[in-house]
């Protein structure tokens, strides 16, 4: 066996010892107790501009069809501008590229093209080149993208997906891959990255962690508070206080969604997305 198949090799069993993981971790989620506070959400765009630090905001589209709700939960907030003005100090700023999403939103992301096919792709790449049974893609697909709302942290207005800029030049810090790329870069600890993105990943983790948001660690862009999430892996012993909820942007009034382990994917569904998608791929070979 050359250099180049061992190596090869390895990242294949690391993506998939990590997206197995993924599922553990998904699984002691479902059943992660909640006792939700009732806490509303908030704008960061005004809380950021009244604070007068620099943050930017995804001008994405989420799912090429949705404008994204950058609201989080106001006891959340005083954190997230420690967080902001710490990078600032650091000569660097946050973009947020995603915050609370609703039901219908976290279907969608789940379902999108860029997100989808590119799990495809892995799985295939994973089972040398065979197409995965649809069981195998949900199980995939859920270290990515919660497949319920009770382990969707986005859902529970407690969740940031974030990048960090150099405010002198623009361009983005080093951490290995760009946000949203599905592979094995995507884990946090991932060992295949430039020993200067481990650094950046470390040292905005450090940050974010300092003000209380944890790291999922399945994603390295993905960073939350207060919910079952953050509650684990800090082994708090507390219930989460932010659990899955419709919000209402109007009246600002939140409520807990019901059956929240109900899937948010069947695998009818899946079976005919990975369809959708290898008919796509084939067209871009």
């Amino acid at each position: 066996m050359n250099n180049q198949t061992r190596s090869e090799s390895s990242r294949r069993a690391y993506w998939t010892e990590q997206t197995e993981s993924a599922c553990g971790f998904m699984a002691k989620m479902r059943d992660y107790p909640v006792k939700e506070c009732g806490e509303t959400l908030v704008p960061l765009r005004q809380a950021v501009k009244d604070a007068r630090l620099t943050v930017k905001f995804s001008d994405k589209q989420l799912a090429g069809k949705y404008d994204h709700i950058f609201y989080l939960r106001e006891g959340l907030v005083k954190k997230f501008l420690a967080v902001a003005k710490e990078m600032n100090n650091l000569g660097w700023f946050l973009k947020v590229e995603d915050c609370f999403r609703s039901r219908v939103m976290q279907k969608c992301v789940g379902l999108q093209k860029s997100v989808f096919d590119q799990i495809l792709k892995a799985v295939i790449w994973e089972n040398n080149g065979k197409v995965p049974a649809p069981e195998l893609m949900l199980r995939r697909l859920m270290a990515f993208i919660a497949a319920s709302p009770k382990t969707g942290t986005h859902l529970s207005g407690s969740a940031l997906d974030i990048s960090v800029y150099h405010a002198g030049s623009l361009r983005p810090l080093d951490r290995g891959a760009p946000y949203q790329e599905i592979s094995e870069l995507t884990f946090m600890n991932s060992p295949f990255i430039p020993k200067t993105a481990t650094h950046n990943r470390l040292k905005i983790r450090t940050i974010l962690e300092k003000y209380g948001f944890m790291p999922y660690p399945f994603e390295f862009w993905h960073f939350s508070q207060g919910d079952a999430y953050s509650e684990y892996l800090t082994n708090s012993g507390k219930p989460a206080r932010y659990g899955a909820i419709d919000f209402n942007l109007f009246s600002g009034n939140v409520t807990v969604i019901g059956n929240p382990e109900t899937p948010l994917y069947s695998l009818d569904e899946i079976g005919v997305q990975i369809e959708a998608a290898l008919s796509r791929l084939s067209k871009k070979n």
